[in-house]
């Protein structure tokens, strides 16, 4: 069973909670737990926490978010300018109206497919591009035809940039796998000890604390109660896998 990068804080932060309120059991089992290893495991979860948000780079992330959001409706717009002048040359096109794909952009637009956006838009370009006699005479402008241009050019600008920056945010989990690996086993340890110290105290619901399996069913359940936006391209493990024996 893997677990996924951008779940790791999460994690540390309920099996740190479990620590807490037990801590005077911990202490009792084991020299181990004390108040410096709590000190290591803070300053541990808190660099992780920078790795798979780091404050400059998720900065610039959400400026290039926010400005691809913003060509959403000057997209619909212009589709909708697009499709009255293809629509008002009919049968004078090489293809049918329906084939400029206005359809599939609209459902990519509803969806906020960006891929699926850009190569609707190229498509679109072509076909009006091949069309362009046609659709002069029919209405179609110099301007808007350069301005449908420059906007698709604009929108492959700035998914390339997204694309680029959640690359850079891949590579800098990846360069860092350490640091998770050694934020795990600190997990590993205090789960390792909480269900030893529950087998004892026979302490079923203590038991359950500590199961990974257990917390992970927490973690995902806050996941999907919080995180409504499609997964982060961070989610791919960095080879950091969970002992079998702690699910």
């Amino acid at each position: 069973m893997k677990c996924r990068i951008e779940e790791i804080p999460a994690l540390s932060e309920l099996t740190r909670d479990n620590y807490l309120r037990n801590g005077q059991l911990f202490a009792v089992f084991s020299t181990v737990f004390n108040a410096t290893f709590m000190e290591r495991y803070t300053e541990q979860l808190q660099k992780v926490k920078e790795l798979i948000e780091p404050a400059v780079l998720t900065g610039e992330m959400k400026k290039i978010t926010e400005h691809i959001a913003g060509h959403y409706d000057r997209a619909r717009n212009m589709a909708n300018k697009a499709e009255f002048h293809v629509k008002n040359a009919g049968s004078v096109l090489s293809v049918k109206p329906a084939d400029f794909g206005f359809r599939n952009l609209r459902k990519s637009l509803a969806k906020r497919n960006d891929e699926a956006i850009l190569r609707e838009l190229r498509a679109l370009v072509q076909l009006i591009d091949t069309n362009r006699a046609a659709l002069v005479e029919h209405g179609l402008t110099e301007e808007f035809y350069n301005e449908l241009k420059d906007f698709t050019g604009q929108f492959e600008k700035d998914s390339l940039d997204q694309i680029r920056k959640q690359h850079e945010r891949c590579e800098l989990v990846r360069d860092n796998s350490v640091e998770f690996s050694a934020m795990w086993g600190m997990i590993i340890e205090i789960c390792t000890a909480g269900r030893a110290i529950a087998r004892e105290r026979k302490d079923k619901i203590m038991y359950a604390d500590y199961t990974i399996s257990h917390l992970m069913k927490k973690v995902r359940l806050m996941r999907s109660t919080t995180d409504k936006e499609p997964e982060d391209t961070t989610s791919a493990s960095p080879g950091v896998q969970t002992d079998r024996s702690a699910a």
